[in-house]
């Protein structure tokens, strides 16, 4: 806790509640639009007054609008965003990147982190916005190890930010930001005994929001940024140039000339203190490791009107066609109910003795006897049932357009939810999927903000949280866990590094696509499926996997030797470039072909446009068939070689590149690393 005097604490306390009362008025419409949105779509979908009037009559739900909600939500959820961190220039240590690429995805993989993620985005398209929120703890009871998590808010009503003074889309610019919280009266007695708070007496804050009732409280988290202005130093010693805050540790080097100061300047660093308050006061306070506020955004479609800012989700438009649907239906099912039960008319005298047709209507009986009876010389006819009444057409007229304009609103048409439509083609059913991811990318877009958001609170703290010698877990591009060794400091220079956003499909789904891929390539070429069996092999999604690829290895090793392991085997550079050279050669005769192909297409064209003539002979056609196999089976084989010959180019460029990396780092060995799986 961070000492403050008593003077310096009121006036924090004043500020923070003259802030919450305004952010809570200047947000109040937005937070009751976000109400409204998400009971509808979760809990009721018929008003409390129009329950009470149409009490004793049908109040259906039927709730075509969840379909969609789950379209958008699950869609996110199998192509999550992931975070790099991608140096400036080729000079930073490739190891540090990989390292700390596998931190951020050993912590963007977390159960925890990826259920905070998907909460906020499921909020943003039913209610207008959600959160999640970074966080450090000890990793032990006895440990003096931070690390990072990433946590969900599952109550997006509870986090207030001040919309008014916020330009970024990603909310990195504002300047405070309130976490309410709301817990029972003898949890709070227990956590702060010391309160100042003197009774249990109701003390309000505003009109509508009380810090106190009769068995709870309310506590407030908030966090305010600040800046504090410093110095910074360009300096050099001749060779490399450095920016530094300090000059201090420098001051020997400066006397004796060999550091030179080169520019200097005043800027200004963020601060970021965190507080929890009651409505007694401040009950703790610390400051926070980084320079951004720790809680991300993940909104729907932001609109500004004259200056105050609206969040749409995607049941906002959608409401009024669901609750036509609903009366609608409620409507339908109300006047069949009604509708007298159809009789059975008959001559009198055929009913007596009969008891079992005044039940007609409602049993099932095996059959029905009636007693025949004579009407001027004839028999009357069997009793029968005149025609049913019906539904009006214009009922169901409009429940079908309700149905309609629900998808209207939402942009998720029939195709999107998996209906079968007129497209025959797959090219044609993908079309229409992807229609409705178009109509809601805006959810997409606003979680790739929050995603990038994301990495740089991580890419801020990790200096700040990792600054000692330590084992870290780390996760590889295969979602292999290791450990690994690194030394104090060791991310002090990732200011370094930018953030960058992947949005393609997650891991499982990419090593779907490398096996089919893979597969069909090998089709066209015997030597490049021999090459790639271990990879084929140790993305199967099978028992058994990594045994087959590792017995797949040896074998390509064996057959190839180097190809894997990279090693030259005792070559040469200058054995290595005339390998190079004769490949390229090879890669250049092969181009010819291709042109010589080309030509043969003309000619095809040209005999496919004599053969459309209607004067062209049969013999034409026969031709024409022939030279357009023939060009086919030349086609196939000159664009098999390309691959092979671009592989092969690729093998022994990394042979090169691998002794020339290899010396390097014996220079100057990279932190260990060890895997926890024994690989």
């Amino acid at each position: 806790m961070v000492d403050i005097s008593k003077k310096e604490k009121k006036k924090i306390f004043e500020r923070i509640l003259k802030r919450f009362q305004d952010v809570d008025d200047a947000t109040n419409e937005i937070r009751s639009d976000a109400i409204d949105d998400i009971r509808f779509s979760t809990v009721q979908q018929w008003s409390d007054d129009i329950l009470k009037e149409r009490k004793g009559r049908p109040c259906l739900t039927i709730d075509k609008l969840d379909g969609s909600i789950k379209q958008v939500c699950n869609e996110h959820r199998q192509n999550r965003a992931s975070i790099k961190f991608r140096a400036f220039d080729n000079s930073e240590d490739p190891m540090k990147a990989e390292i700390a690429n596998g931190v951020v995805r050993h912590i963007m993989n977390n159960k925890n982190s990826s259920y905070a993620r998907d909460m906020a985005f499921d909020q943003a398209v039913r209610g207008g916005f959600g959160f999640f929120r970074v966080i450090t703890d000890y990793i032990g009871k006895d440990s003096f190890d931070q690390d990072i998590y990433v946590k969900s808010i599952k109550n997006p009503l509870s986090v207030y930010f001040p919309l008014h003074l916020i330009n970024e889309p990603d909310y990195s610019d504002a300047p405070y930001a309130f976490i309410r919280s709301k817990i029972s009266k003898d949890e709070y007695e227990l956590q702060f005994p010391d309160d100042e708070i003197k009774s249990w007496d109701k003390t309000a804050l505003g009109d509508d929001n009380q810090w106190i009732t009769e068995d709870s409280a309310y506590i407030l988290e908030y966090f305010e940024k600040s800046e504090e202005k410093k110095t910074i130093y360009l300096i050099t010693d001749g060779q490399n140039n450095q920016t530094v805050d300090s000059i201090e540790e420098f001051n020997k080097d400066i006397e004796a000339g060999s550091i030179v100061i080169l520019n200097q300047r005043e800027t200004t660093e963020n601060k970021v203190m965190w507080y929890k308050v009651s409505g007694g006061g401040i009950l703790d306070n610390q400051e926070w490791a980084g320079k951004y506020i720790p809680i991300i955004p993940v909104t729907g479609q932001e609109v500004n009107v004259e200056g105050r800012t609206y969040l749409i989700s995607l049941t906002r438009k959608a409401k009024d066609p669901q609750r036509m649907l609903n009366y609608w239906k409620s409507l339908e099912t109300e006047m069949i109910a009604l509708q007298p039960k159809v009789p059975y008319i008959g001559a009198a005298g055929q009913f007596e003795n009969h008891q079992e047709w005044k039940t007609a209507n409602q049993k099932n009986h095996p059959y029905l006897e009636y007693e025949p009876i004579s009407s001027g010389g004839q028999l009357a006819p069997p009793p029968q049932r005149v025609g049913s009444i019906g539904i009006d057409t214009g009922i169901v007229n409009a429940i079908k357009e309700s149905a309609d304009d629900i998808k209207g609103t939402t942009g998720i048409f029939d195709a999107s939810l998996g209906a079968r439509g007129n497209e025959t083609s797959g090219r044609a059913i993908n079309a229409r999927t992807r229609q409705g991811q178009t109509a809601n990318y805006h959810f997409t877009d606003s979680s790739i903000l929050a995603t990038q958001y994301l990495g740089k609170i991580l890419l801020d703290l990790f200096p700040k949280i990792f600054d000692t010698a330590r084992v870290l877990r780390i996760l590889g591009d295969d979602m292999n866990e290791k450990v690994v060794n690194i030394p104090d400091n060791y991310f002090d220079d990732m200011e370094r590094y930018d953030v960058v956003v992947d949005t393609g499909p997650d891991y499982a789904t990419k090593r779907t696509e490398i096996v089919e891929t893979l597969t069909m390539l090998n089709t066209s070429s015997p030597v490049f499926a021999e090459l790639t069996g271990d990879y084929i092999a140790q993305n199967l999604d099978i028992d058994g996997a990594q045994a087959l690829a590792e017995r797949m290895k040896r074998f390509i090793e064996q057959k190839y030797p180097g190809i894997i392991s990279g090693e030259t085997g005792g070559m040469t550079e200058e054995e290595i470039k005339q390998i190079v050279g004769d490949l390229q050669k090879l890669q250049q005769q092969l181009q010819e072909a291709g042109m010589i192909n080309r030509q043969l297409q003309q000619v095809i064209q040209q005999l496919q446009s004599q053969a459309n003539d209607k004067q062209a002979d049969r013999d034409n056609k026969v031709e024409l068939t022939q030279i357009k196999a023939a060009a086919d089976i030349d086609k196939a084989k000159i664009m098999a070689q390309p691959a092979i010959v671009k592989n092969t180019l690729e093998t022994v460029e990394h042979m090169h590149d691998h002794e020339m990396r290899k010396k390097e780092f014996e220079a100057a060995p990279a932190p260990s690393a060890e895997n926890n799986q024994g690989e």
